[in-house]
């Protein structure tokens, strides 16, 4: 290799880092002016995690039914559990009236329930789980 031809290529090299560093310095520029871009995600509609006690849902009048229709409650609110996607992922509830308890999943207020199911029970609405856990 003669020397004409190490330093062509010694040439081209630095032309090459020199654009590169003034690409960059005007990347660095740009973000200073501009700021960092955040990509902006949203959570699907209706996604909630909820911290309280299993309880069984209570009646307007104050009664519980004979079969424990879960629930969540959070202060002085009732929110229904449905535990379906949850079991069928093979989860092992075993739940306890009382026991402190995390839920996560899709909420649906009672404003947005069309049946009349639902209107004899204390309750803010309907929680369609899909992870649960202990505290």
């Amino acid at each position: 290799m003669s020397i004409f031809q190490f330093e062509r290529i010694l040439f081209v090299v630095f032309g090459v880092l020199i654009v590169c560093i003034a690409g960059l310095g005007g990347y660095l520029w740009h973000v200073e002016q501009q700021g960092i871009p955040t990509p902006e995600v949203e959570a699907p509609k209706g996604l909630a995690i909820m911290e309280g006690t299993y309880a069984c849902l209570q009646r307007l009048d104050g009664t519980t039914t004979r079969d424990c229709i879960p629930s969540i409650k959070m202060g002085g609110e009732f929110y229904a559990l449905d535990l379906a996607q949850a079991i069928e992922a093979g989860a092992e509830l075993g739940l306890r009236v009382g026991e402190k308890i995390t839920v996560g999943g899709i909420f649906v207020p009672i404003e947005e329930i069309s049946s009349d199911q639902w209107s004899v029970y204390f309750l803010q609405g309907l929680m369609k789980v899909e992870e649960v856990s202990r505290e």
